[in-house]
C-alpha cells in the first residue's frame, strides 16, 4: 500500500492510492515546530512539538511520549548536522525512524521494517507501507516525525 501526502496551505493531507483520506497534519501558525495530527474525520489525535533536540507527543487521551533526535557527525562547518535517527516507545511498540543522506526515511516497529518514506523534498511525499495491519493514523504520526527530522537542519535567515 502507498500513502500519498499532499501539501495544502498550512497542512498536509494523507491519502491512499485510491484517494481515500486517512489523516491530516496541521501546522501551528505561531509555533513553526508544532504540528497537530488529525484522523480522517478531522478529530484531534496528537500534538507533536519539537524543542531543540527533543520531540514531545501529546495525545488526546492525556498521555505524553518523548524522544531525542540523534545526529550524524558534523562533516561541514557551513552545514548543521543532520538528524539521522530517533527511537520512541509508542503505544504500538518500539518505533525507530532513520533518515538517509538522500533525505529518505526507513521506519521500523519492534525491529521489523514497516514502511519507508520517499520524495520527502518534493511537493507530494510518499509513504510506502510494508505492513497493512498497522492503523493508518500511526502513519500520520510517522510522517510528522519524519517531517520534523527533515527540517531540523534548516537554516533560518532573518
Amino acid at each position: 500500500m502507498k500513502i500519498i501526502a499532499k501539501y495544502y496551505i498550512n497542512n498536509y493531507k494523507l491519502y491512499t492510492e485510491d484517494m481515500k483520506l486517512v489523516g491530516q497534519i496541521r501546522k501551528n501558525l505561531t509555533h513553526a515546530k508544532q504540528l497537530s495530527v488529525l484522523n480522517a474525520s478531522g478529530e484531534f489525535f496528537v500534538q507533536i512539538e519539537q524543542k531543540n533536540d527533543h520531540i514531545f507527543l501529546n495525545y488526546n487521551d492525556g498521555s505524553v511520549e518523548d524522544t531525542q533526535l540523534q545526529y550524524q557527525q558534523c562533516t561541514s562547518l557551513l552545514q548543521p548536522p543532520m538528524a539521522c535517527a530517533l527511537t520512541l516507545d509508542t503505544k504500538w511498540g518500539d518505533l525507530s525512524i532513520t533518515q538517509t543522506p538522500h533525505r529518505e526515511f526507513e521506519v521500523s516497529l519492534e525491529h521489523q521494517e514497516i514502511a519507508f518514506l520517499t520524495r520527502m523534498t518534493g511537493i507530494t511525499k510518499e509513504i510506502h507501507v510494508l505492513d497493512d495491519t498497522i492503523p493508518t493514523e500511526f502513519f500520520s504520526v510517522i510522517f510528522t516525525l519524519a517531517f520534523l527530522m527533515l527540517h531540523d537542519d534548516d537554516i533560518e535567515i532573518v
